[in-house]
């Protein structure tokens, strides 16, 4: 991306954007140094009507100014995309006449065995190679908070799980993500809970009873009223712990997340939902979560604004950022 972004092109990035936390820096600043190209994070759902009306009747705090918010996943396990969690690297296996296989470990400076649980799909299940299902699954499920809050960096993180991540992710991940909050906030901190493997709250604390939506989801607490919205934009809306069936809905505009942000590139302005600056800060909570996965149980202090955890020297070292192969590594923008 950053290469292209030099070259003068406009860039479409798959989420979760960027692997490593210091990654989220070389991309910002790619991006600035080039104001003038289109860029879109592919959080593709965003664009669905459901979902940027639930974005409105948040950002105009129509349910009263945000609590706290809840995210849950469902569980990484062996299937098309994803490994059980906690798996070893496979035995690998003969290498296909049509992958370059070499390409394709790219930036890795220790290259990993031909398996059929890494290409061409499986890959996101390990460490090296992609973010489990917090990181792959945390940029569709988390942007509405950054659509209706604008929210800054996140202070800190903690993510609880029964064994660390090693070359494959963890499961059962119940992550915690504090943020400032403010004048615009119940508190004086917004808190995100970020769970996978089907790890919800207590909705009885909360008062509300069991909702009809069942799968993935993201519950936004607000002092009026909860939302709990699906990936693909429905929404059920609650008040004084029951079920609305008439709340009022505000209108929204057709959005096509591909075809707008093409347009734009085709001279045609349109608005696009999450450009790089934006969709990196989505990215951010997704890769702080997953990576500190690596340390269970404890809470990393987080300085957005340089990079850095303030509180671990060891996370500092070992899961900011990688070593690049050669002739793999970012390039620089001058």
């Amino acid at each position: 991306m950053v290469t292209a972004l030099k070259h003068g092109k406009h860039v479409y990035g798959q989420k979760p954007l960027v692997h490593q936390l210091d990654e989220l820096r070389i991309i910002r600043e790619a991006t600035a140094a080039r104001p003038e190209l289109y860029t879109q994070m592919g959080n593709q759902r965003a664009c669905t009507t459901g979902r940027m009306q639930a974005t409105e009747i948040l950002k105009s705090n129509q349910l009263g100014r945000p609590v706290e918010a809840h995210i849950w996943l469902g569980g990484m396990s062996r299937g098309t995309y994803f490994v059980d969690p906690w798996s070893p690297i496979t035995e690998g296996t003969a290498i296909p006449e049509t992958v370059k296989w070499d390409l394709w470990n790219g930036p890795l400076a220790e290259h990993l065995p031909y398996s059929e649980d890494l290409h061409p799909r499986r890959w996101r299940s390990y460490w090296e190679t992609g973010g489990g299902m917090l990181a792959d699954w945390g940029c569709h499920v988390i942007d509405v908070l950054y659509f209706a809050y604008d929210l800054p960096h996140p202070e800190s993180v903690v993510t609880k799980t029964p064994n660390a991540a090693g070359v494959c992710h963890s499961g059962e991940n119940e992550s915690t993500i504090t943020y400032p909050g403010g004048e615009n906030f119940v508190n004086d901190k917004f808190v995100l809970h970020f769970n996978d493997s089907k790890i919800k709250p207590s909705f009885e604390k909360l008062g509300l009873p069991e909702p009809g939506i069942t799968g993935t989801a993201t519950m936004i607490v607000c002092e009026e009223g909860t939302m709990i919205l699906e990936p693909g934009g429905n929404f059920e809306i609650y008040r004084n712990g029951k079920l609305v069936t008439n709340e009022a809905l505000p209108q929204v505009a057709p959005r096509n997340h591909w075809k707008d942000w093409a347009d734009c590139c085709l001279g045609t302005e349109k608005p696009l939902w999450t450009q790089f600056d934006i969709g990196s800060r989505i990215t951010e909570p997704a890769l702080l979560a997953t990576k500190a996965t690596r340390f269970p149980n404890e809470e990393l202090k987080w300085d957005g604004e340089n990079y850095r955890f303030t509180n671990h020297d060891e996370a500092n070292k070992t899961i900011l950022s990688r070593n690049y192969a050669e002739g793999f590594a970012p390039p620089a923008m001058g």
